[in-house]
């Protein structure tokens, strides 16, 4: 940004210098420690040009004064800036001025031990402008602002705001107790999460200002910045108005950090200042400059280009005129790369004022910067690059392989500053070249190589936690990659199945598989569209053993199991499930699977287990029950019937038997004696008897069978009588139509009625029909083509049937003629429409169509249909079209023609706008279609009523208009409606896609009434009232319950103005809208919000108490209330009940409560059948008056962090039950561990819930693999159970593991320790945990410790028993303390002295003496008799005695002496009596 020149005409006769006027303030830039004083505004901005912004929009909050946040001593301020591609370089030079408006309040305070400013632009990456110590006074640091350069690139906020959180505001740059501000000023949505990044600040006390321009995210700023939201968060619409923020904001940022901002008054200067040149384009200049004092009437502003030595040419000199208001212009139509003399004169009524110049220089026309590859993949390259200076008209882009001739070549439009290069080869050098163009200009171009990336296959595949069902697959992942691909199944091919993993995960557990199964598992990276190479591997499942039934009978049972490979051998136990019986056993080998238990009691039920054996155990599958069979009796058959005779056969049908496997049918000629039998399927219950001989007795016999078993047979006689009644004759087939025939015959004299049989001899099916006797014909429909038919017709008589008379025919559509008249035409890019004249008789009709070379795609249609769009075809192609009548399944002939679609489409209008509009006409205008023909305009009303215009009725109106007209006159409207206008260009008969654009026409609204208002109201009604308006012929009044409901309305006449709406709630929140009625005209509305009066509300209603099971709950009683109906809610489940209490009820104990649920409590009073508002209160149960130290293990590895979530939920809801957290409550500790060991929170750091969710919530995943839980119990042991990490003497500890696998060092040993010394033990198992290795390391290895679940999912299932162990205080002995060990003098002779060791716990003295090897012993003692502490050798201790004072040696004296005297006690009564006097 250049500055005016040092004109001397700024600097009239009778007016002081700016520097003058500030040293008369007391205010001296002079030098290097600036102070503002009083009235230094308007002075301090004209020296600094890039503050004229600031210090017009302080305006409003002083007149022209300084802004100085005193009572300020120290503070450290970040800014965090967006410079992001979005924002461009003009926007950005805003926002540099915005941010030295924000520095100008504590320019006077900045130094190394006062105010510190820190900036850091983010866009793709975040980068340090300057860090706290860089400028230590506010000039340095205002200016180094406005040096700054603009980056450019993508919008990554939450890198940003972790980046100032590490860099600024870390362990070593912070500065306790002084006010930290982080200032955020973005003009978009950030790309990367926020959320996380910004809570890092704010648990620091560090307060966050968010600063939203234009396309900012308001949802997400509001996030970002501090509470109260409104104090921290600000936005704008447009870059231009960001200066107005300064005012409020300056007295915000300078609030935060204790101090008060003040303004003082100032003189003003006579003519216009600080002349500025704050945009130079190729053809431009941007000016602006500090208004002139006095009555200025306007500006001159005289601009004249310079030769090469400064001499201006004035015969181009030029002139523009601006009004008094103006304190900046844009000059145009400027030569580039010219110096320009730029002078602004002030203009008063009478006279001409002072007047300021400056020189400026336009930019020379340049290419492109910053061109380079900004991403590579294996198949793309993304191109970034900063447009060049000047009016460009596009850009054109070669690239090629680096050795090849031919390059590829494509346009890019002038807004571009990115681009995609795709489909390119793998591992490729690539030559890119960009040309810029420009008009009339010729521009070098910019060159860059860039490599695509190999294709890259995943490392180190391994399958872990095998299970007969499942497998977790791990494997190092792949830069680049966009997906892994997992695929597994049989290695026969089979069951082949595949997923896409994200590419931040490096495992997948595949479930649901097969047991004993071997599985083919590869894993193969997806970069974009391209799959890179497989890495494979081959597992086998688990067998799973299970023991089955396989037939059961009276007296045995037949079992198999599966054959386990490692297995030694088998056992079958077996017993009665009733009685004393011994169980009986057998022994089998490895090769058998099946064994049939025999001689075993019918009916009877039996408990059968099997043993798997293995090399020093046996396994036991669970117990099978089986019960063996009782043969039943076969039951016989009933309701043997003959269902149908005819001629000389006999239809028998009966009633089965449940479980008949067959039946067994015996018929016996009465007259010669002969029998035949037959047998057949149980299912059947019907059989046909056939040549049976008239006048003769049959008997029959059927029964039914069970295997081998025979029922009962039951008997039937049968004799047939004479046929007396005679068949049809002269059958016949008459032709009736399209699958119809009409068959014919002589009737029979007397015939009752004729029985028809049509059977279709193709697939075997019957159809029966009777008709009257009278008739002699009947017509069949529906036949089918092609089928062969066989109809047998008898004449019944009564209960007589005569013989059957038949016919055979085939049935046979006559042919399918073909359509006529086929045309078809192209009515768009992609649409064919094609039309036919059909055929008489026609079912439906076939449409193909293809490409001359391409696959034929056909529609079936009915036959009330000729004509058919074809769409989603290709433009400017040739297709061949058929068209065929169908009758049925069968098609005539097709007729076929073909047509070409047209070559592309109609492009569509673009700028639709409205150039104006008034309460009857809108003037539309656009810009037009290369090629056009026509437009046509269409236009509604919005609402969907008849518009009534100049051209046509109806719903929707539209006009023709010239190719030539690129605007229109929609005329004959009505005022104040919303129409829907769109605009279609037409090349041809072809019309394009419409664009459309929604107006309202603006209308004279009527008058309002005034002083809306309520003069009374009761529980169930509102009066209102109001003013009249003027010339308002009737008011139209609506009101509805402001949460929503159904709306009521009443029209009132004009002389009304007050009105009493009844039947309203009691307490209900009304709207209430009138609007006044002037003829057809209705005014803009009135509203107001009122309230009935309520029938009561509980109030203070809160938790007096909670216990682990139990609420107790308080409140104030409302007057008139009947009963109070108290519910409450779980929010795990939903689980709801409630009470009903009496009117004199202050408070109620709710019990039966689940620990560590969040219930909400709702109370309503009662007012007889009325209920009243109601009150809620939500609360926990937790533990009460439980005092622990509590550290959870977690395993925190990348294989294991699909359950993170989970894990992290839990431990959440575990802690949130344990009640009150501190140094005189419950302290929480938190573990992660992999193959090694890291603090993630210490006792002494957890006395704050919300600070310990905090880190629960921020837990990560990322350590390495591995699962040390040896380790890590050794490490919770030596550092989270000590007292430097806040381990409390005296108080319960307690170690809580969470396992999801085998421990991978030795920890059954390591977990005996921490026990020894006194810590109780829990597990939680999940997934692939070992149970009994877990039960080995809790307390007591009492299995009711290990809390144990399938996968992590199910964590929620453990939380009420996990928390009701941890809330009961852990039973422990406590550790055996190490001994305090003095070692007696030696011997006479050398011997080895005896060493007595002393114990000291909770105050109670026990000793032992035994002889151990001469050296240095270690001695630990408490003095005060609690512990006992390291000191040197017993008999070196005391060797420094000469250095203590008096009191000291007395003390330890005494010590000394009860050490002697215990080496020589050998009586436990006198160590009692030396304990009972208290001598340590």
């Amino acid at each position: 940004m250049l500055s005016g020149s040092d004109s001397r005409q700024q600097e009239s006769k009778g007016r002081m210098s700016s520097l003058d006027r500030l040293k008369v303030l007391g205010l001296d830039l002079t030098t290097s420690g600036t102070h503002l004083g009083a009235g230094s505004s308007t002075a301090w901005c004209q020296d600094k040009p890039v503050l004229i912004s600031y210090c017009l929009s302080l305006k409003g909050l002083h007149e022209e004064g300084a802004v100085i946040c005193t009572n300020v001593y120290t503070a450290d301020v970040v800014f965090l800036v967006d410079g992001s591609s979005s924002i461009g370089r003009a926007n950005f030079r805003m926002v540099q001025a915005f941010m030295e408006g924000l520095v100008v309040p504590f320019v006077n305070v900045v130094s190394e031990n006062g105010v510190r400013f820190g900036l850091v632009q983010y866009s793709d990456d975040p980068k340090i402008e300057f860090t706290f110590s860089k400028y230590l006074n506010g000039t340095d640091v205002m200016k180094a602002i406005r040096e700054l350069s603009y980056k450019g690139g993508n919008t990554r906020t939450g890198a940003g705001l972790r980046y100032v959180a590490d860099n600024f505001f870390g362990a070593n740059q912070i500065r306790p107790s002084v006010p930290k501000i982080c200032i955020l000023i973005t003009d978009g949505k950030s790309q990367d999460d926020v959320e996380q990044a910004v809570l890092k600040l704010k648990t620091q006390d560090i307060k966050v200002f968010a600063v939203g321009i234009k396309n900012a995210d308001t949802k997400e700023l509001t996030k970002v910045a501090s509470t109260p939201t409104d104090d921290y968060f600000f936005f704008v619409a447009d870059f231009k108005i960001l200066r107005t923020l300064l005012p409020l904001m300056s007295r915000r940022v300078c609030a935060s950090t204790g101090g008060i901002l003040q303004t003082a008054d100032t003189q003003t200067y006579s003519g216009p200042a600080n002349l500025v040149f704050v945009d130079q384009g190729t053809d431009m200049l941007r000016i602006r400059w500090t208004a002139a004092g006095g009555p200025v009437t306007g500006y001159k502003v005289q601009y004249v280009p310079l030769t090469g030595l400064g001499q201006p040419i004035t015969a181009e000199r030029q002139e523009v005129s601006l009004g008094s208001g103006e304190t900046s212009a844009v000059l145009r139509g400027l030569k580039g790369a010219t110096e320009y003399l730029v002078t602004v004169i002030a203009q008063y009524t009478n006279s001409i004022g002072e007047s300021v110049s400056g020189k400026g220089r336009t930019q020379i026309l340049s290419g492109v910067t910053n061109f380079r590859v900004l991403e590579a993949g294996p198949s793309f390259l993304r191109l970034s690059w900063a447009a060049g200076t000047g009016a460009i008209q596009g850009y054109r882009l070669t690239f090629m392989a680096r050795g090849e001739t031919q390059a590829e070549e494509m346009r890019l439009e002038s807004s571009a500053t990115s681009f995609l290069l795709s489909n390119l080869r793998p591992n490729t050098d690539y030559v890119i070249t960009l040309y810029p163009i420009y008009p009339k200009q010729t521009i070098a171009p910019s060159v860059i190589s860039g490599r695509t990336l190999n294709l890259a296959g995943v490392q180190y595949l391994s399958a872990q936690n095998i299970s007969s069902q499942s497998m977790l697959l791990s494997w190092q992942g792949v830069s680049g990659a966009t997906a892994y691909r997992v695929t597994w199944g049989h290695l026969s091919g089979q069951d082949i199945r595949s997923i896409d993993v994200d590419p931040s995960k490096n495992s997948y557990l595949l479930t649901g598989l097969q047991p004993d199964t071997e599985y083919l598992v590869t894993v193969a990276p997806i970069y974009g569209q391209l799959e890179g190479p497989k890495a494979s591997l081959r597992k086998r499942t688990d067998i799973i053993q299970v023991l089955r039934t396989i037939t059961v009978g009276p007296t045995s049972i037949q079992l198999a199991w599966n054959i386990i490979p490692n297995a030694q051998g088998y056992r079958l136990e077996w017993r009665r499930a009733r009685g004393v019986d011994a169980p009986k056993m057998v022994s089998l080998s490895t090769r058998e699977n099946t064994y049939t238990l025999t001689g075993l009691q019918p009916g009877t039920e039996y408990h059968i287990t099997l043993y798997t054996l293995y090399d020093g155990k046996e396994v036991a599958t669970p117990v099978t029950i089986s019960e063996t069979g009782v043969e039943p009796s076969v039951g016989s058959i009933s309701d043997l019937r003959i269902t149908e005779t005819l001629g000389n056969r006999v239809r028998l049908a009966w009633t089965g038997v449940p479980g008949a496997t067959g039946y067994k049918i015996v018929l016996r000629n009465t007259q010669d004696g002969t029998e035949k039998s037959r047998h057949i399927s149980g299912s059947q219950t019907t059989l046909d008897l056939s040549d049976l001989k008239e006048d003769i007795v049959y008997m029959v016999r059927v029964s039914a069978l069970i295997g081998s078993r025979e029922g009962s047979a039951a008997p039937l006689s049968i004799r047939l009588r004479p046929t007396l009644v005679s068949s049809v004759s002269n059958l016949r087939m008459v032709p009736a139509g399209l699958g119809r025939v009409r068959l014919v015959w002589t009737p029979i004299p007397r015939a009752t009625a004729y029985k028809l049989v049509i059977v279709n001899i193709q697939d075997g099916t019957e159809e029966t029909k009777q008709i009257p006797g009278d008739r002699g014909f009947i017509e069949l429909q529906d036949l089918k083509d092609g089928v062969r038919y066989l109809v047998r017709i008898t004449t019944l008589m009564g209960s007589q049937e005569s013989p059957p008379a038949t016919i055979t025919f085939n049935m046979e559509y006559p042919s399918v003629g073909s359509i006529t008249s086929l045309k078809a035409i192209a009515t768009g890019p992609s649409q064919l429409q094609i039309t036919w004249r059909g055929v008489p008789g026609a079912t439906g009709y076939k449409v193909t169509w293809r490409l001359r070379d391409g696959q034929e795609i056909s529609r079936v249609l009915p036959a009330d249909v000729n004509s058919y769009t074809i769409e989603g075809l290709k433009t400017g192609s040739v297709y061949v079209i058929g068209v065929s009548a169908l009758a049925g399944s069968r098609e005539g002939s097709q007729v076929t023609t073909t047509a070409t679609t047209a070559p592309d489409e109609v492009g569509t209008v673009s700028s639709l706008k409205v150039l104006e509009s008034r309460s009857n006409a809108v003037r539309v205008s656009w810009v037009g279609v290369p090629g056009v023909t026509a437009y046509r305009v269409m236009w509604s009303r919005r609402d969907g009523k008849v518009t009534l215009s100049s051209f046509e009725g109806g719903a929707e109106n539209s006009k023709l208009v010239s190719g030539s007209t690129n605007s229109f006159d929609i005329l004959n409207l009505e005022g104040g409606v919303s129409y829907v206008v769109k605009v279609t260009a037409l090349i041809g008969n072809r019309e394009g896609d419409p664009v459309s654009i929604t107006v309202t026409t603006p209308t004279v609204p009527g008058q309002p009434v005034g002083n809306l208002r309520v003069t009374d109201s009761s529980e169930k009604r509102i009066q209102l009232a109001w003013s009249p308006a003027p010339g308002s012929t009737g008011y139209r009044l609506t009101w509805r319950l402001a949460g929503g409901g159904p709306e009521k309305s009443q029209l009132l006449p004009a002389h009304i103005n007050t009105y009493e709406i009844e039947d309203l709630q009691p307490g209900g929140r009304y709207e209430f809208h009138i609007t006044s009625l002037t003829g057809n005209q209705e005014s803009e509305a009135v509203a107001i919000v009122a309230s009935t009066v309520p029938l009561g509300r509980v109030t203070n209603f809160r938790v007096a108490e909670t216990q682990k099971d139990s609420v107790t709950l308080t409140w104030t009683p409302v007057s008139r209330a009947t009963s109070y109906l108290l519910t409450w809610e779980s929010s795990r489940d939903g689980e709801d009940a409630q009470r009903t209490l009496p009117g004199s009820a202050t408070s109620h104990q709710v019990s039966g409560l689940r620990l560590g649920d969040r219930y909400t409590f709702t109370i309503r009073p009662m007012f007889d059948s009325i209920t009243g508002a109601e009150t809620s209160v939500t609360e926990r149960t937790v533990c009460r008056d439980v005092r622990s130290d509590i550290a959870f293990l977690i395993h925190g590895t990348r294989d294991n962090a699909y359950s993170a979530e989970a894990v992290r939920n839990f431990l959440s809801n575990t802690i949130s039950t344990l009640g009150q957290l501190g140094p005189t409550a419950t302290q929480v500790g938190l573990v992660i561990y992999s193959y090694r060991s890291l603090p993630l929170l210490l006792f002494n750091r957890s006395a704050d819930l919300a600070t310990v969710l905090q880190h629960i919530r921020t837990l990560r995943y990322e350590e390495p693999s591995g699962n040390a839980i040896g380790a890590a119990i050794n490490f919770a042991k030596n550092y989270i159970m000590s007292p430097n990490a806040g381990r409390r003497a005296g108080v319960p500890g307690v170690l809580v593991l969470l396992a999801d696998g085998p421990s991978s060092d030795e920890a059954i040993e390591r977990a005996r320790e921490i026990k020894a010394a006194g810590i109780h033990v829990l597990a939680v198992g999940m997934d692939g945990a070992d149970r009994e290795q877990l039960r080995r390391l809790v307390t007591n290895e009492d299995p009711r410790y290990v809390f144990f679940v399938r996968d992590s999912s199910s964590l929620p299932e453990l939380e009420e028993a996990l928390v009701s162990a941890l809330c009961r205080a852990p039973i422990t002995d406590g550790p055996r303390p190490e001994p305090c060990v003095v070692r007696c003098p030696k011997g006479e002779k050398g011997e080895p002295g005896e060493i007595v060791s002393i114990y000291v716990w909770e105050g109670n003295l026990t000793w032992d003496s035994f002889r151990g090897q001469s050296g240095s012993d270690r001695m630990f003692i408490n003095f005060s008799g609690r512990f006992c502490r390291g000191v040197k050798d017993a008999w070196d201790f005391l060797a420094p005695l000469e250095n203590w004072d008096s009191q000291e040696q007395m003390a330890y004296q005494e010590i000394l002496a009860v050490l002697v005297t215990l080496v020589l006690l050998v009586s436990q009564a006198a160590l009692a009596f030396l304990v009972s006097r208290e001598t340590l």
